[in-house]
Order: structure tokens, then C-alpha cells, then sequence
């Protein structure tokens, strides 16, 4: 059994003893440059096995445009100047009041039905009364208008009684 082992072995294997050899003692020679255009080929056409390299370079760049995005933003969030938005503004001006979200978004769509804007609806309670009368008057969805129409009248009293106080 011993002794048909090395014959399997080579079937495996599939050795061929015709093969050059490199010599075991012979002195290392140098790179060439046929050597170096070769391996250039093989990285660039065959593809790299070991990309570990690309890999790396490619997680530092991330890292640095993390870095310097959040610099950025921290910059940004330093030197801001007051908002220039209505939608801010509407908003720090019914910060005070306590009214619910459902009230707020029948003053954007009597201020948006009206063309009168929302932010002269809170000022202004001529205007308020006027653009609600207008609004109610619209015959689209007129059901849910005329019970929009009477929470805005109890509302009324909240917007301009409260600011007269003040």
C-alpha cells in the first residue's frame, strides 16, 4: 500500500516531471522592467485578489468627507442668521397659543382658499372674519367647510381676545 501512494499522489496531483525546475540555490535576481508591466497587467486586467489596499483608501477618503461634512454643518449651525420662512414665522407665532393642529390647518386653507396668506389670518380679526365668511361660501366640500366654519368661530375669540390682553 506503501507503495502505490506516490503513484496516486502524481494522479492527483498531476506533476509533470518534465517541468524546468527552479534552481534551489541560484541568487535572487532583480525586477525587470518585462516583470513590472506584467504585474500592471495582471492588476489592472485579471483584478487584484487582494484589495485590501483599494479597500483602505477608500474607508480613510469616507472618514475625511464624513470629517469634513460634519465640520460644515457645525459651521452652518453656528453662523445662522434669523429664518426669512413664513412657515417659521407661523409657527413662532402660534407657539403661544394653545389651539390644535386641526385649527391650525384650517387657517392654511382658508389663508391658502382666500389668497390672504395664514400669517395676516393670526394678525389681523377683521381680515380673520372676512376670509372665513369668504371661505365658508365656497360651494367645493361645503359639509366639512361649514363645520370648519364653526370651530373657526371658536376659535376667534382665542386669537384676538388673548393678543388684546397682551
Amino acid at each position: 500500500m506503501l507503495h502505490s501512494f506516490p503513484t496516486i499522489l502524481a494522479q492527483v496531483m498531476n506533476f509533470d516531471d518534465n517541468a524546468p525546475r527552479p534552481a534551489e540555490n541560484a541568487a535572487p535576481r532583480g525586477m525587470t522592467s518585462r516583470d513590472f508591466f506584467q504585474g500592471m497587467h495582471q492588476a489592472f486586467h485579471n483584478g487584484p485578489t487582494d484589495n485590501s489596499f483599494q479597500k483602505g483608501v477608500l474607508v480613510a477618503v469616507a472618514i475625511v468627507a464624513i470629517i469634513a461634512l460634519i465640520a460644515h454643518l457645525r459651521q452652518r449651525w453656528q453662523s445662522r442668521e434669523p429664518p426669512h420662512s413664513t412657515l417659521r414665522l407661523a409657527r413662532e407665532l402660534t407657539r403661544g397659543l394653545k389651539f390644535s393642529f386641526l385649527g391650525k390647518l384650517l387657517l392654511w386653507w382658508v389663508g391658502y382658499s382666500t389668497s390672504s396668506g395664514f400669517i395676516p389670518l393670526l394678525l389681523s380679526g377683521p381680515l380673520f372674519d372676512r376670509s372665513i365668511q369668504q371661505w365658508a361660501q365656497i360651494p367645493t366640500l361645503a359639509p366639512l367647510r361649514r363645520w370648519g366654519y364653526r370651530r373657526l368661530l371658536r376659535l376667534r375669540p382665542l386669537l384676538f381676545e388673548v393678543s388684546a390682553e397682551q
